[in-house]
């Protein structure tokens, strides 16, 4: 940089303002962000810097949540994230199931009478189907699936 002039703003984040060489976009450093280093709240809410991110901490983090390591070094970024957005809504849907089970099992065992076991599953016996309620369940799939009605 010359003596005196302004430092030049990366084209690519023109209203963050980062100077060249400091943007996220541009692909270098943010100081403090997380290409320099990745930071955690602690208990009290404060933001600690754990240092650099490393490959293998990314690695550490995919075999924790539960993905093959061997798959690990072949993947891009991208597909890196995706893959651990996959398995953090795994994890939620099998937390979720957990705290079903749990509700469920606590509310039946408050209960003076237990409900019979068809009652509880929900539905019931709604008997076969007729033949017009099938036909008109196929023309309507067919239909949205754009097929010609059969004459």
């Amino acid at each position: 940089m010359r003596h005196g002039a302004a430092p030049r703003r990366c084209r690519s984040a023109p209203r963050r303002g980062y100077p060249v060489g400091r943007s996220r976009a541009c692909g270098a450093a943010v100081p403090g962000g997380r290409a320099a280093g990745w930071r955690d709240r602690g208990r009290a809410g404060k933001v600690e810097d754990r240092g650099p991110l490393r490959v293998f901490d990314l690695l550490r983090a995919y075999v924790a949540a539960g993905l093959d390591p061997a798959l690990f070094w072949a993947l891009t970024l991208r597909e890196y994230h995706a893959h651990m957005m996959g398995a953090r809504d795994r994890i939620k849907a099998e937390q979720d199931g957990r705290a079903w089970l749990a509700w469920h099992a606590e509310a039946l065992h408050r209960q003076e009478k237990l409900p019979s076991f068809r009652a509880f599953l929900g539905g019931g016996d709604r008997g076969p189907q007729s033949a017009a309620d099938l036909q008109t369940m196929f023309d309507v799939m067919a239909a949205q699936w754009g097929a010609k009605p059969a004459a």
